[in-house]
């Protein structure tokens, strides 16, 4: 369903959650591992720095907005699953769904394709002599 993968990366988004949904299980570990790693870097980080001022505000910066990368590509990701029609969406995530509603072809009105030209015809191949 659209609506409830874009709910998804709207509000767990950060980690990965409407790409679980739409069965993209590698870009949902990527996801959660990015977030998850960059997140406790952060923290401890920020945490550390209150202890031993030594940390550049620049790193601990750093190591946030590579936390918060995710969770900004998925608030974009969200608007363009919101904006997208559902035919759109049916292609490229239910393509189960699409291919089950055409109707199968019967053999006896298949026709003859050239793997060359890829033109289709009723005629048989002519021979090459």
């Amino acid at each position: 369903n659209k609506t409830t993968a874009a709910l998804l990366a709207l509000f767990l988004g950060c980690l990965g959650m409407h790409r679980f949904y739409l069965e993209e299980r590698g870009a949902g570990y990527l996801f959660l591992s990015s977030f998850s790693i960059f997140f406790i870097v952060a923290i401890s980080l920020t945490a550390n720095s209150t202890v031993n001022p030594s940390y550049s505000p620049w790193l601990i910066g750093l190591a946030w907005f590579l936390a918060i990368t995710p969770c900004l590509i998925s608030l974009v990701e969200a608007v363009q699953l919101i904006q997208m029609d559902d035919i759109t969406f049916n292609l490229a995530y239910n393509i189960e769904l699409v291919l089950a509603s055409i109707p199968p072809v019967p053999a006896s009105t298949a026709t003859h394709m050239d793997a060359f030209s890829m033109e289709i015809s009723d005629e048989p191949e002519e021979s090459l002599n």
